[in-house]
């Protein structure tokens, strides 16, 4: 009779613990994802596709939506399998591993183009700048796919790692090449570039003047400033914890593109629900005291791509910067 040793149960144990916290983190994520998408489902007929005007934000719009879905529900098929009906190998498991490469790149890039237009609309239009967001956002989609594509195939994920009950998913990646982790360093400068323009337009101007903490954070929350820091943390949380091991890296990718879908969507529902009425803001603004507006921005001002204004200095009201 086979009985194991005092190391052999710590370890067991160890990786069972590890598949628990592994199958609670795989199991809010969709929970988090769809009790936001139903929390929306009257917001995007009402603000996208009742206007029946189909544009580049409306496309993007629907990328981000609907590729978050797809990842979601898919990733529920293949982690959990509740009948017990696939039993895959590590060929059907690398499959898997590029199908959330390109679903997953497919939604970053979309959620990116929605914050290169914010960039462009918070410093007025300006093409120069525009022009060289986008040659780095060139670089870093070509490095990234170069990275990912030379190393997934190195990628070691074998299917049905542990025995019930703590099983970590159909598929399990026990190990992953070094050089994917540069795949994140691109991203991180990329949004730490994004992240450094956001600062200079929102926070840099409260230290040289009298704009107050509640004027900066109502345009911070209002211009979908929010956003940016989120990605960041999001695709710095996702670096960290590919260097931890791959399991911990399978589940911030997991959050990241749950993020990302949530994010995108409220970025373009926010700001269009701003530029449906200017009337119900100055209510809510005011019911909620938060201070008290002379004149709102008109809907140029929260704009994808035009515009956006910050409060007059010294003066308690927003204007249009010409």
């Amino acid at each position: 009779m086979f009985v194991p040793t005092i190391v052999e149960s710590i370890s067991s144990f160890l990786e069972g613990e590890s598949a628990l916290i592994f199958n609670i983190g795989i199991f809010c994520c969709p929970a988090l994802f769809f009790w936001d998408f139903l929390l929306t489902i009257e917001e995007e007929y009402r603000l996208v596709w009742a206007r029946k005007k189909f544009g580049i934000v409306t496309i993007l719009f629907f990328l981000i939506r609907y590729s978050a879905v797809a990842l979601r529900v898919v990733s529920m098929v293949v982690y959990t399998d509740a009948l017990d009906l696939m039993h895959p190998t590590a060929a059907h498991c690398m499959v898997w591993a590029w199908w959330e490469v390109v679903a997953g790149h497919l939604l970053f890039t979309c959620v990116e183009l929605l914050l290169i237009m914010r960039v462009y609309a918070f410093y007025g239009q300006n093409n120069k700048l525009l022009f060289i967001i986008f040659i780095l956002w060139l670089v870093e989609h070509g490095a990234s796919l170069a990275i990912a594509g030379i190393s997934l195939p190195k990628f070691i994920i074998v299917g049905e790692l542990f025995p019930k009950p703590y099983q970590v998913g159909k598929c399990t990646v026990t190990y992953i090449p070094g050089i994917f982790q540069t795949y994140w360093i691109f991203a991180l400068i990329f949004h730490g570039i994004l992240f450094f323009l956001l600062f200079g337009r929102f926070f840099y101007p409260k230290w040289n003047t009298r704009i107050s903490t509640t004027h900066l954070l109502f345009v911070f929350l209002r211009d979908g400033a929010w956003a940016f820091v989120t990605i960041f943390g999001m695709v710095m949380y996702c670096a960290l914890a590919f260097e931890l091991n791959p399991q911990a890296g399978d589940i911030a990718l997991t959050w990241m593109f749950t993020s990302f879908g949530v994010v995108g969507t409220r970025l373009v529902l926010n700001l269009r629900s701003m530029n449906v009425s200017d009337q119900p803001l100055q209510e809510s603004v005011q019911m909620n005291n938060l201070y008290v507006l002379n004149s709102l921005p008109n809907e140029r001002s929260v704009s994808f791509v035009r515009r956006v204004t910050m409060p007059d200095i010294g003066v308690n009201r927003f204007t249009q910067k010409e």
